[in-house]
């Protein structure tokens, strides 16, 4: 097997690793009996220097976990775009669905050559993060590793869980005495190893997943299109790796212009030619250095500057030509462009706290609504783990910035009194990693009742459903026994339920359990909230 070769399927182990290892990391991302998430699920976002820049950028504030990313950007400066060809599981996935692409050679020598196509992503970084530092932080949309958890977490593992358990019922209703023999311990296997603690059901997953999907069908028209030309985190790694110290050499006395190298490049970074090559392109997948029947291609070790301070220098010099080759005029406009949409966001009553959204639930321990928008990511954690299925992902309820960060929908969910999950996998410090102690002092919201769909209010019947799920002690809901007459003219001793705001956590458990299952009869709003001190019910002593 010729060296190159042997480097490739090293390649492609570590990727089918890190693949394996985010799949794993996304699974235990789950409740578990002692509070505890089953691992380091924040650990590849703690790698990503994109996460790293943008909450501090954003927020101002960087999480200790997340200086990791400064290692990931250290060694790309190095040795160049490694973590994209090796260890991105993202990329690793668009890498094997691109393998499948069925394309003439001569159309692949034309295909998989660079393009000024592939400048945008430097763009859209630009974009990305001028507009995160005039407030408007929406890097977690396109971050790959964002995506890729929000689409496994709430899309794509649902659907396939729900998926195998229609199967295996199906099964059991058409044939279930022959059936269960066999298929009884593949189910037991799945329920204990794979399958969800319980069926979860995500607002707008179709959406997520088929925007998914779209970006892997892209990799039929050009290979790693994603990786090519949107991803902001591979723009950030080929920006710090232009210069990088590990470069390719090609011998043009060996070269025999067969283009294997081009037609087999997932980067396009024209390794054809030295004074070609791209290095801020380059996925050092080594595809160009095994396809090499004459062994023109080498990866050697060079300091591109005459001391190591010139090369750092190098570092902060204007992009050259041959390298990004961005005009400065491009840039300028879309900064200037990302600078006022970022501020005409900011200045919006939701964003500034001129107003209050009352269906606005967030997590307990998350921080006040723009401190919240700037460093949440919407990577889909926090839904992932929550238990009940009460944390969903926004749509426009926080605004367009909030899309797909987490909101409470009682209707469907509910916050677990003794549970503190959501905390303790955010990545960034969004949602406060609480004690639970402390957490049973945080308000999410309150609840109110509805006189007009209470049962007790509108139709003269007891009905105590509320009150016997309320987790607070002492309960935040309490009966008055009131005498009331009947259409009849009879009179009729109900207890009519009531809310005490001093106890009330906005948990929604009393709006989920609410037997009225269309509109309920008592519904949590977030007025009350512990995050807001001015989102309150009740002026201060002094302001009576």
């Amino acid at each position: 097997m010729k060296p190159g070769m042997k480097i490739v399927w090293l390649r492609r182990t570590v990727q089918t690793v890190s693949v394996l290892a985010f799949f794993y990391l996304i699974y235990k991302t789950d409740y578990s009996s002692d509070n505890k998430p089953g691992g380091p699920v924040e650990f590849f976002f703690q790698i990503d220097p994109l996460v790293l820049i943008d909450t501090w950028i954003a927020g101002g504030v960087i999480e200790t976990g997340l200086l990791l990313g400064l290692v990931t950007l250290g060694i790309t400066m190095l040795l160049g775009r490694f973590f994209c060809g090796w260890i991105c599981p993202m990329g690793a996935i668009h890498n094997l669905v691109s393998a499948f692409r069925n394309a003439k050679k001569k159309d692949l020598m034309q295909s998989e050559r660079w393009t000024p196509w592939q400048r945008w992503k430097y763009v859209g970084l630009v974009v990305l993060l001028v507009m995160g530092l005039a407030g408007f932080h929406i890097t977690g949309w396109l971050d790959p590793l964002c995506v890729l958890e929000r689409s496994v977490a709430l899309s794509i593992y649902p659907s396939l869980n729900a998926a195998v358990v229609w199967v295996f019922t199906w099964l059991y209703q058409e044939d279930p005495v022959h059936i269960t023999v066999v298929s009884e311990p593949i189910y037991e296997f799945l329920r204990a190893h794979v399958l969800l603690f319980k069926q979860t059901f995500f607002n707008g997953a179709g959406l997520i997943g088929l925007l998914f999907v779209i970006t892997l069908l892209l990799n039929f028209y050009r290979s790693r299109f994603w990786c090519r030309y949107l991803c902001p985190l591979g723009a950030l790694l080929g920006w710090a790796g232009r210069f990088t110290t590990f470069r390719l050499k090609n011998n043009t006395e060996k070269c025999g212009d067969c283009q294997l190298c081009v037609v087999d490049c997932q980067g396009a970074a024209d390794p054809l030619t030295h004074d070609g090559w791209k290095a801020s392109e380059c996925f050092y997948c080594w595809n160009c250095k095994a396809s090499c029947h004459s062994d023109a291609i080498t990866f050697e070790f060079e300091l591109p500057g005459r001391t190591f301070i010139g090369w750092l220098k190098n570092l902060f010099r204007p992009i050259k030509e041959r390298q990004l080759n961005l005009e400065r005029r491009t840039v300028l406009t879309a900064a200037t462009g990302a600078a006022i949409t970022g501020l005409a966001y900011a200045s919006q009553p939701l964003r500034s706290g001129a107003r209050y959204e009352p269906l606005l639930i967030r997590p307990p321990g998350a921080l006040a609504e723009p401190d919240f928008q700037d460093r949440c990511i919407r990577c889909g954690a926090c839904m992932k783990v929550c238990p009940t299925n009460l944390l969903q992902p926004a749509f426009l309820q926080a605004g367009l910035g909030g899309m797909w960060s987490p909101v409470g929908v009682a209707n469907l969910g509910y916050c677990e009194y003794n549970c503190t999950l959501c905390g303790q996998v955010c990545p960034t410090g969004a949602i406060q990693d609480l004690l639970v102690e402390d957490k049973h002092k945080v308000k999410m919201g309150t609840a109110f009742f509805d006189p007009e769909r209470c049962i007790p209010y509108a139709w003269q019947r007891d009905c105590i459903v509320c009150e016997e799920h309320c987790p607070t002690d002492p309960k935040a809901i309490w009966f008055e026994e009131k005498e009331v007459m009947q259409r009849d003219g009879t009179k009729l001793t109900v207890k009519l339920p009531h809310v005490d705001p001093e106890q009330c956590v906005g948990c929604g458990i009393c709006q989920n359990k609410c037997p009225v299952h269309d509109k309920r009869g008592i519904r949590v709003s977030s007025v009350g909230e512990t995050r807001h001190p001015d989102n309150q019910m009740f002026l201060e002593e002094g302001y009576y």
